[in-house]
């Protein structure tokens, strides 16, 4: 059986969603953002927490899903390619 790579290019995929509002973390393992924070999403505790990291900063936590809009996915290494 032959292997196309298909199926490991988008598990490399990285979710990003951007925020929609302000968030004010009440809780530790909560999330802090700004309106317009790019978010990696790092999973799906459940369909209204998911896991992230904030891209500028590197903060990771949980955060309300309903809270951001879902950005286009790249390629983990995308943004580090010189422009042809």
């Amino acid at each position: 059986m032959m292997n196309t790579g298909r199926g490991d290019q988008q598990s490399q995929m990285v979710q990003r969603v951007i925020a929609r509002f302000d968030f004010n973390a009440s809780e530790p393992e909560e999330l802090s953002f700004h309106r317009g924070d790019v978010i990696e999403v790092l999973g799906q505790e459940d369909e209204n927490w998911w896991r992230g990291r904030i891209s500028s900063t590197g903060s990771t936590g949980l955060f309300p899903a309903n809270y951001v809009d879902t950005l286009p996915p790249i390629m983990p290494n995308a943004a580090h390619r010189p422009a042809n």
